[in-house]
């Protein structure tokens, strides 16, 4: 299989880990202990979702959608980036 078709067929792996995601949510009290890594996986399912409807996707036809969607990705990369540096700085200065 090559990186192309990998990355064009991504949605689907991506809707699995939505799915996995979703059913944590209702179980986030049971899962406490996971829920950060389960949380995490959210980062995945955007990217393969970004790239698979950048390479397939009617939607993304559009520059003006195209450029929306590529700068949530980016604003979502950058808040979960700050909040982890933000988690380093607090658990270095106790």
């Amino acid at each position: 299989m090559s990186w192309y078709t990998f990355w064009s067929l991504a949605g689907r792996p991506a809707l699995y880990l939505v799915y996995i995601a979703i059913l944590a949510g209702l179980l986030r009290n049971r899962v406490k202990k996971y829920w950060r890594v389960v949380h995490g996986l959210m980062y995945i399912v955007l990217t393969f979702a970004f790239v698979h409807g950048f390479l397939i996707g009617a939607n993304f036809t559009n520059p003006i959608i195209t450029m929306l969607y590529f700068a949530m990705l980016l604003i979502s990369y950058a808040i979960a980036l700050m909040k982890r540096l933000s988690a380093q700085r607090k658990k270095v200065s106790k």
